[in-house]
């Protein structure tokens, strides 16, 4: 760690410095001087014990508080136990940092301290490494099960509103928290699709209602015919082939309804669309107001016309020309005598808006 790193450096240099200090001193005063001096240094009363020696070339102890001889200059770690207490108890096992220097005169000088409260920092910083380490993993797993729960939670809201909607129910849409994670997005797909798929169902149940209209009126009209010669038999000829060419004329007018819807789902899936041609509607519609004038005034109404020229679409010629017939003939039909009957179309906007 650096703070530890730190704290040996400035011991190393603490040591260099008092090794150099005295070295320089017997280089300059002598032995006596250097012996003096250590003496001094070991009487002083500090937080912490300082190690002194000095040592003549044949290895006898001048000086100082240190029993153990170095083998040679420099760097060394010796272990220390300090005397017993007075209750009988073995002191734990301390260890030195020393330098050894030679002096000027052959000795050895051997310069220590106790770095215990180096190695007491070490295991008080690991130990709280540990501790931090510990309590981050179990922060860690407590947010993990946490979130796993909340998500686990969300995942089985969408699940039982996943089984609602398949077993029949629509209407029921997966939960929106509106923070715009990842399962909020994928709600908001599904929602957008089931709004879709209702959509389109409701569309199929109106397409539905609308076959049963278009096709109870011709269906209507030849039971009719049918139960009207099974009760009145026609004779051959003229009257039996007007009765079977009005009843093919119906069936006709039925396969041109199953015609135009079956046209109708292949444009609304896009088969279609490649056929589509491009249609003036004005034109179109000037040939349908030509064609139903005469019925209209037979009927007592009448057609009038207002169209905006150059109004030209892609579609499909005989689904529009059916749509328009049906209007036209539903307005003949349900107004009232001497009613106007109104055809228009303009643009709006980049659209355009028949009336």
């Amino acid at each position: 760690m650096s703070v530890t790193r730190n704290v040996r450096e400035r011991l190393h240099e603490d040591i260099r410095t008092d090794a150099l200090d005295l070295a320089s001193l017997a280089s300059h005063s002598g032995e006596a001087a250097l012996r003096s001096e250590i003496e001094q240094r070991v009487d002083l009363d500090t937080p912490l014990p300082r190690w002194y020696a000095l040592f003549a070339p044949n290895g006898q102890r001048l000086a100082g508080n240190l029993a153990w001889r170095p083998p040679g200059p420099g760097w060394w770690h010796r272990p220390f136990r300090a005397r017993p207490s007075p209750t009988g108890l073995l002191a734990p096992v301390h260890t030195l940092t020393l330098l050894a220097l030679g002096t000027a005169q052959g000795d050895l000088l051997v310069v220590g301290r106790d770095r215990t409260y180096i190695d007491e920092l070490e295991a008080s910083y690991g130990r709280a490494f540990v501790g931090v380490l510990l309590l981050t993993v179990g922060i860690a797993l407590a947010l993990g099960a946490l979130i796993g729960r909340r998500m686990l939670r969300r995942v089985s809201a969408m699940s039982d509103t996943a089984a609602a909607i398949s077993a029949g129910q629509l209407s029921r849409r997966m939960p929106v928290r509106g923070n715009g994670d990842e399962f909020d997005r994928i709600a908001q797909t599904v929602n957008e699709m089931l709004e879709r798929i209702e959509a389109l169902l409701g569309e199929m149940r109106r397409i539905g209602a609308d076959i049963a209209h278009d096709l109870r009126t011709p269906l209507t009209h030849l039971r009719r015919r049918l139960e009207s010669a099974r009760a009145h038999p026609p004779a051959a000829g003229t009257e039996l082939d007007t009765l079977l060419e009005d009843a093919l004329q119906e069936i006709d007018e039925l396969l041109v309804i199953f015609q135009a819807l079956l046209r109708i789902a292949r444009v609304e899936s896009g088969e279609a669309r490649a056929d589509f041609v491009a249609i003036d509607l004005g034109a179109l519609l000037t040939e349908l107001a030509d064609a139903y004038s005469p019925v209209a005034e037979a009927e007592g109404r009448h057609l009038d016309l207002n169209l905006q020229p150059n109004i030209v679409v892609l579609g499909d010629r005989e689904l529009l020309v059916q749509a328009f017939v049906n209007l036209i003939e539903n307005a003949i039909r349900h107004t009232s005598e001497g009613a106007h009957i109104r055809l228009e179309i303009h643009r709006a906007a980049q659209d355009f808006a028949p009336a």
